[in-house]
């Protein structure tokens, strides 16, 4: 449902790559399904990873695509020893400080770096493979990205990784802290007007007894601790939520102040459940209010979906049976265009777990107290439903 417009963007970009007939000198047509997709500059380049890890570039906003690939392996060529793998790209990272800029990240710890959308491209190669990686969303060349090694050393815990900062686009890094599990920048310019430095690094770290939500705002010459026995964290536009344990098999959700420029939390407060360990998924917070799914247990095919005030501390149900997702945490989306409209898929007969794909439009507008929901039975749901009549 959710991923529906993907979906038919996808069909159209490889129909027009198909049917179009002036596939002449290095343009091919699509050699696989599209994995990923990357509109770049001024909307008018798409760059496009297919699920054969091949990267193709159209200047034409999808109508020809050409195979840059082979101009990558030949960068990649020049830093790397003729006894390495090259590897191939895993994932296209795009600057939302500079719209030319994208990162190609590869599966053999070389990636490659291009100021011009694609048209040129530098390979870099590092003595580390890099995990996860975060651009820094208004200063263009900071990124930070995390070493996967093997821990040599007695400190270096399970689950953690190196953080590294480079200010150059990845010709030179720096190590930064180690035992880390989750990082990343402030997230925009509205939390930097917040009072937040742009130098800000949120960090999930990792001690010999529990782990800690961290701030640092100098590169981690130093940092303050935020949250202890921090489970995980979820930043977002306005909020910062970190999930704490505070019994043997409880957690609480603390929700940052909107007064505090993310430092400070209150605990968020529910109806009528206790959080079970680890089950909680923020959905989305764009609106000024907070929806997100809790589940009893991590395997649950639904959860409890619910709504929070203006301040996102106070919640209260929306939907008792929403349908869960491996990927976004619930079947649940907004509605572009639509101020305060969101759409959740609910399942119908909990027991049998039929009749899943039935919709619900949630409106939030013009404030959440006036929540108010819809219900929309599929056709494949109605049927279902005079089959069990």
């Amino acid at each position: 449902m959710a991923n529906f417009a993907l979906a038919f963007l996808f069909a159209m970009l490889i129909l027009r790559a198909v049917c179009n007939s002036k596939f002449l000198g290095d343009f091919y047509e699509l050699d696989d399904l599209i994995q990923e997709t990357v509109w770049c500059g001024k909307s008018s380049v798409i760059l496009i990873r297919t699920q054969a890890n091949t990267v193709y570039r159209s200047e034409d906003q999808g109508s020809t695509f050409m195979r840059i690939t082979k101009k990558m392996q030949k960068a990649a060529e020049k830093v790397v020893d003729k006894s390495k793998q090259i590897g191939s790209v895993t994932r296209i990272l795009k600057s939302e400080a500079e719209e030319n800029i994208v990162v190609f990240m590869g599966s053999k710890g070389v990636f490659w770096v291009s100021e011009d959308c694609g048209k040129s491209v530098k390979a870099l190669s590092k003595d580390f493979d890099i995990g996860q990686v975060r651009m820094h969303p208004s200063i263009p060349r900071l990124v930070l990205a995390t070493a996967v090694k093997n821990c040599e050393d007695e400190l270096c815990l399970f689950g953690t990784h190196e953080l590294y900062l480079t200010e150059d686009l990845g010709n030179k890094w720096k190590k930064l802290a180690s035992n880390i599990k989750q990082f990343d920048w402030v997230m925009s310019n509205e939390q930097i007007l917040l009072g937040v430095p742009g130098t800000r690094i949120y960090a999930l770290m990792r001690t010999q007894s529990a782990d800690m939500l961290v701030k640092s705002d100098n590169y981690f010459k130093n940092f303050e601790v935020l949250v202890e026995n921090c489970l995980e964290y979820k930043l977002r536009l306005h909020k910062l939520f970190a999930l704490q344990s505070f019994r043997r098999d409880e957690v609480r959700l603390l929700v940052s102040t909107s007064d505090s420029r993310l430092e400070k939390f209150e605990q968020a407060v529910f109806p009528d459940i206790k959080l079970k360990m680890k089950n909680v998924h923020i959905l989305d917070s764009s609106e000024g209010v907070v929806f997100l799914l809790t589940t009893r247990k991590p395997t649950a095919p639904y959860g409890r979906l619910y709504v929070s005030d203006a301040g996102g501390t106070k919640y209260r149900l929306a939907l008792k049976h929403c349908l869960r997702s491996s990927v976004r945490g619930a079947d649940f989306a907004k509605i572009q265009g639509l101020e305060g409209v969101y759409l959740a898929s609910v399942v119908t007969n909990p027991c049998t777990l039929r009749c899943y794909h039935c919709f619900c439009l949630l409106y939030t507008s013009p404030s959440p107290r006036d929540l108010s929901t819809s219900r929309m039975p599929s056709s494949a749901c109605k049927k279902k439903k005079k089959q069990q009549i």
